[in-house]
């Protein structure tokens, strides 16, 4: 699952956290998600999963200082079936080991943040990649696309590789485009369109707490190719009128490979 759950602001009146927040962790339990890559998440939101998520490990740290300062890139993994071998965040900026660093037109520091896991079901390694993306800056959205594939082939090498995150762009962007380029025999796939059976649910994944009216995609879990993916959807999530988010959560099915189990 990929799920920007919108940062704890007060301001957001009837679709503020204190009201949506069981919403958010019923989404995950209920439909039993092994890994979910969470964007926009404060600390005390970060430690709120932690409370209600008891059957899930996870890793995330604030983008302004690496530690509890700004929105995490949260990742939470079931602890049953997965072994935390490796973690850490890097910057979507010029200088990714500099934490808190800004890139260009970007306004403010964004991150991508990795785990890497031992799937004790298939008894095989595979990386898991979470980022958010810009909303302001084109050229900081293209950098770090760039930086991105970048980053994901030096860390993973070879290994099964799973990246979920907030875009802020379409998949006619030249973001999505470099993210999903062929790259020394390297490539990521969009879920949504190597699925084996129809896409469910909605065609928008923002929704703005019912403000926007355009179907737009900016969400997304993509994956290599030592994944076949069953299923995609779009969880269009509301109780009266209260939203899970101003965004809704993407899913995946996905199964590894035989080549690779």
């Amino acid at each position: 699952m990929s799920f920007n759950i919108r940062y704890d602001n007060p301001r957001d009146s009837l679709n503020a956290w204190i009201n949506r927040k069981e919403m958010v962790i019923e989404a995950i339990t209920s439909r039993e998600i092994d890994i979910v890559g969470m964007q926009e998440v404060l600390i005390g939101q970060h430690q709120y999963l932690i409370d209600n998520l008891p059957e899930y490990e996870s890793y995330g740290v604030g983008r302004v200082d690496g530690k509890v300062r700004g929105e995490l890139g949260s990742i939470f993994f079931r602890k049953e079936r997965f072994i935390l071998l490796d973690q850490s965040t890097f910057w979507l900026s010029e200088t990714p080991d500099s934490t808190g660093s800004i890139s260009l037109d970007a306004h403010l520091a964004r991150i991508a943040s990795w785990v890497k896991l031992h799937d004790n079901e298939k008894n095989q390694n595979l990386f898991f990649f979470n980022t958010h993306f810009s909303h302001i800056g084109p050229e900081a959205r293209k950098n770090s696309a760039k930086l991105l594939i970048s980053k994901i082939s030096e860390i993973s090498g070879n290994h099964p590789v799973i990246l979920s995150g907030d875009f802020n762009c379409t998949n006619d962007s030249e973001p999505y485009l470099l993210i999903t380029s062929l790259i020394n025999n390297s490539q990521l796939f969009d879920t949504h369109f190597i699925s084996e059976t129809e896409h469910f649910g909605g065609q928008n994944t923002i929704n703005g707490f019912g403000r926007s009216k355009e179907d737009k995609i900016i969400d997304y879990l993509f994956c290599n190719s030592s994944f076949n993916v069953i299923s995609h959807g779009i969880l269009a999530i509301k109780k009266d009128r209260i939203f899970v988010s101003d965004h809704y959560p993407v899913i995946a099915t996905i199964a590894l490979s035989e080549s690779n189990n």
